[in-house]
């Protein structure tokens, strides 16, 4: 596909290496011409130097002929202006990204109005997340598919951990409708089989039915459930996450340094909190009871502030941590921490935009219908439409010449999902749930030699 980027920071910085990485031809338009330097040194794409919401500048980038353009700048304004010219000049598919929380309100007016494809918000993604992780404290991660009726569960073994020492194939006589799609052991990922026997330090990703689930989440040795929500940093992602937890009977508190974030963020919602205050001295956060929550959450605009903050909590013996990261780059150096969860709005947008990219430029047969990738690693979960014609249909798994690193984690049928065995056989129809350490797998039939 041909696709225009428009905007060289964290999500198009991260866009251009995996979509030049997939195949696609890519042009980037960015107005600061050092940054703009550095990606074509990075990456083989095409650059253009100007403002992307200008007619000359597209035209000169050629999105008169482009499949598909992307405006993910730091102004609302420029990506939701610069994809109704692209709209206009022939780009037949087009993304902008929004953080502005009045837009956010009224996305789906804005984007029929005026003809955008996508909008999304990496503020809004953020929150999102971490109330999955809220819902579910055990896990470190949690990644919904098949419209939320499947969740891939990150959990770490511990040594009072029900399933440490385990084999998979004990693990499946315990737990029949779990099955486990990735380890990371010693900072290596892999796709485990039968035999692989699980270890205290272990990060594994699982899912299966959420019974079973449930079961596994009370004998995992923490915390079973969140009562109490400690956030520091009153932003954007701190007020959608006050809105998602509106209904739940929660005691939570917000420190936040900034008097009128504070005095919005109290009107907003009386129910919480809110301390004015500098989030990141400590003598505040005992003061303010840090250690009598379940759970702290550092979503301030700095990353090193954040990373202290969570270790601090943890230091402080708090069960569940919740830690926001910009910079992509600082991420392997975090897999020797001792943190917990950690969310990158950045890297959230960039998978959202892979998997339309991936469906759209196959859009005939089978489908990526959602998309994970385990950041700093190889690894995807992807969710397929089996289609009439796919190879794979039709057929038991076991008679499948199936690559190798490749695993079949469930089949939804029908609104509900089977954990396959060999004898299993997708048909026309049924979803099904994909883990491999190969990149660009864009079709089911993907998955066979």
């Amino acid at each position: 596909m041909r696709i225009v980027i428009v905007g060289a920071g964290k999500v198009g910085s991260l866009l251009c290496g995996d979509l030049s990485g997939e195949g696609h031809h890519i042009t980037l338009i960015e107005i600061k011409e050092d940054r703009l330097q550095t990606m074509l040194d990075q990456h083989e794409i095409l650059g253009v130097q100007g403002n992307g919401s200008f007619y000359d500048v597209q035209m000169e980038a050629g999105v008169d002929t482009a499949d598909m353009f992307i405006s993910v700048t730091p102004e609302d304004e420029v990506n939701i202006i610069s994809c109704v010219i692209a709209k206009r000049l022939g780009a037949k598919y087009t993304i902008a990204r929004v953080r502005t929380p009045e837009h956010a309100n009224h996305m789906s007016f804005v984007r029929d109005s005026l003809g955008i494809t996508r909008m999304i918000n990496p503020d809004l993604e953020a929150a999102q997340e971490i109330y999955r992780m809220i819902r579910y404290p055990s896990a470190l991660s949690v990644e919904p598919f098949a419209g939320n009726r499947i969740n891939l569960v990150e959990l770490m073994v511990r040594e009072e951990s029900d399933i440490n020492a385990l084999t998979l194939a004990e693990l499946r006589r315990r737990y029949k409708d779990l099955i486990v799609c990735l380890v990371i052991r010693d900072d290596v990922t892999m796709i485990p089989d039968g035999t692989t026997r699980l270890t205290v330090g272990d990060r594994v990703f699982l899912t299966g039915k959420q019974e079973d689930l449930g079961a596994l989440y009370r004998k995992m040795g923490t915390v079973d459930r969140i009562r109490s929500v400690m956030v520091i940093g009153g932003g954007r992602i701190t007020r959608y996450l006050m809105e998602l937890l509106k209904t739940w009977k929660l005691d939570k508190k917000v420190i936040e340094q900034n008097s009128e974030a504070v005095e919005e963020l109290a009107a907003a919602f009386p129910d919480v909190s809110v301390v004015e205050g500098d989030g990141t001295d400590q003598n505040l956060l005992d003061l303010e009871n840090i250690s009598g929550f379940d759970c702290v959450v550092t979503l301030t605009g700095i990353d090193e502030e954040n990373i202290i903050l969570s270790l601090f909590a943890a230091s402080r013996e708090v069960p569940r941590t919740i830690t926001k990261v910009n910079r992509t780059n600082l991420l392997p150096l975090l897999r020797n921490m001792q943190l917990q969860s950690v969310i990158t709005p950045a890297q959230l947008v960039t998978n959202y935009i892979v998997r339309f990219v991936r469906a759209i430029s196959n859009s005939e047969g089978s489908q990526v219908e959602a998309l994970y990738r385990l950041p700093g690693s190889s690894a995807e979960v992807l969710q397929f439409l089996v289609g009439e014609n796919a190879r794979v249909a039709g057929k038991r798994i076991k008679d499948l010449p199936i690559k190798d690193d490749v695993l079949i984690a469930c089949i939804i049928i029908n609104q509900q999902m089977i954990v396959p065995t060999g004898d299993d056989i997708m048909k026309p129809g049924q979803h099904v749930l994909v883990v491999t350490t190969q990149r660009e797998f864009d079709d089911l039939d993907d998955i066979l030699e």
